[in-house]
């Protein structure tokens, strides 16, 4: 509620001093979009909302990065970038005490927390969190048989990462075959993958729920 009893909702989250401000906040609740773009279709619940998307087709981005150049149709997106260079992180975890340089990102995270999976396999319904898109393909893989890891010295395919590093061990005795397998276990780029066909690759199928 507003200082004088009023509702909030005004641009800035404040008190709605306007009837502007009335009709906007009215839109959140009705879902009313009249803002239309001509150029895409798109609508919006605001008009300065529209201007903001308009600049997209238009190709202008008023907001320069002064340290590397990088321009930006809004505001947001610019200050979010800023923080890549100052190391900013002021999105807090209350749970876990994790921090992000932008509300989405924390947005994701908080997700996972809530226990929240928009992902799920459309032959089994196995759902999965935000941060489990790489554990969504490598399920998909059990219903493709689809095997993308393959041994740089016999070519014994692996639907994981961690079939294909316990296997490089069984090579194993050798010095190349080791600093292969703690290359891939400690996370680094897989050298085997370049080897792979990109249309090789299948997309997992996933369905994200509302």
């Amino acid at each position: 509620m507003g200082p004088i009893g009023g509702p909030t909702g005004g641009p800035t989250g404040g008190p709605i001093e306007t009837t502007i401000d009335l009709h906007n906040h009215q839109r959140s609740h009705t879902g009313e979009r009249p803002y239309l773009c001509s150029e895409c279709g798109k609508s919006f619940g605001r008009s300065s909302s529209l201007a903001c998307h308009q600049r997209i087709h238009a190709r202008h981005k008023p907001y320069g990065c002064g340290v590397c150049g990088k321009a930006f149709t809004q505001l947001s997106s610019y200050q979010s970038h800023q923080r890549v260079h100052t190391g900013e992180r002021p999105y807090l975890c209350p749970q876990c005490g994790r921090t992000f340089s932008d509300p989405s990102s924390y947005r994701r995270h908080q997700r996972a927390h809530q226990g929240v999976k928009p992902y799920g396999c459309t032959e089994c319904g196995k759902a999965f969190s935000f941060g489990e898109r790489a554990a969504l393909g490598k399920h998909w893989r059990t219903h493709s048989g689809e095997r993308p890891y393959s041994c740089g010295r016999c070519g014994k395919g692996f639907g994981g990462a961690s079939g294909l590093r316990k296997h490089e061990r069984t090579h194993g005795k050798g010095e190349e075959g080791d600093k292969m397998a703690d290359k891939i276990e400690g996370g680094g780029e897989d050298p085997l993958l370049p080897s792979i066909p990109i249309k090789d690759h299948k997309t997992p199928k996933t369905h994200i729920s509302p």
